[in-house]
């Protein structure tokens, strides 16, 4: 059941949804983020956990509105003025069976919103699906240099990889823990050695604090670019 889920939800309401489990001890936590089609439904970031670590899971899941100035979970009172003709869940009941690389999800929330999902997760060892073409160094500065000097970043990596960061790459999922719990403990051990303080709460400085753990080898959710294709 560990890793990304992908695909669309149908019924009382549809969408796409996109579901990251991680393995953990004896049993999975998984949050799903579903995004409705229609604008006028908040979109949706629910909690769950699993008994075991069996193939056919019932457990009880928390939900939380996302509120769509800035992407974040919020509460219901926080945005329901900007959904006048619509309401949110607190909870749901669900069911999750896994059968290879395909699950099936079941939902049924308490305000009586239905629905069900058959997702699908990417291939752990799959490649990109951009062909390269292999050139010297003389022709890849001649191919580069008909580029504009502007509007492209340009990323390098020693095997056609598909774009996947670090953090993916140790088989974690939930970024909403890496910001709750990693970032929290980082922040507290390494303001005690760093001459600049980092206030998270500011975005430019929560991002360059993303970017120290980077740099110095911390698996994080982010994918290194560079304006230059040289660098890259």
């Amino acid at each position: 059941m560990r890793g990304q889920w992908l695909g669309r939800y149908d019924g009382s309401t549809n969408g796409k949804i996109m579901i990251n489990v991680d393995d953990v001890d004896d049993h999975y936590e998984g949050v799903a983020y579903l995004h409705p089609d229609d604008s006028s439904i908040p979109g949706t970031v629910a909690y769950f956990s699993t008994r075991n670590k069996k193939k056919h899971h019932s457990t009880k899941v928390s939900t939380y509105p996302i509120d769509p100035r800035n992407g974040f979970q919020t509460t219901w009172d926080e945005i329901k003025q900007l959904f006048p003709n619509s309401s949110h869940s607190e909870k749901a009941d669900a069911t999750f069976n896994v059968i290879g690389d395909k699950m099936h999800v079941e939902a049924k929330t308490n305000i009586g919103v239905e629905f069900s999902a058959d997702l699908t997760r990417p291939a752990s060892n799959a490649t990109t699906k951009i062909e390269g073409e292999e050139m010297s160094w003389s022709q890849f500065r001649e191919y580069v240099a008909t580029f504009s000097e502007s509007g492209y970043l340009f990323r390098g990596q020693q095997q056609p990889w598909p774009l996947c960061t670090t953090f993916h790459r140790r088989g974690r999922y939930r970024i909403s823990e890496f910001t709750s719990k990693d970032v929290r403990q980082l922040h507290q051990r390494l303001s005690a050695i760093t001459k600049h303080y980092f206030d998270l709460s500011v975005p430019d400085q929560n991002g360059a604090f993303f970017n120290l753990l980077q740099h110095h080898g911390y698996p994080t959710p982010l994918l290194d670019w560079s304006h230059s294709p040289f660098v890259a």
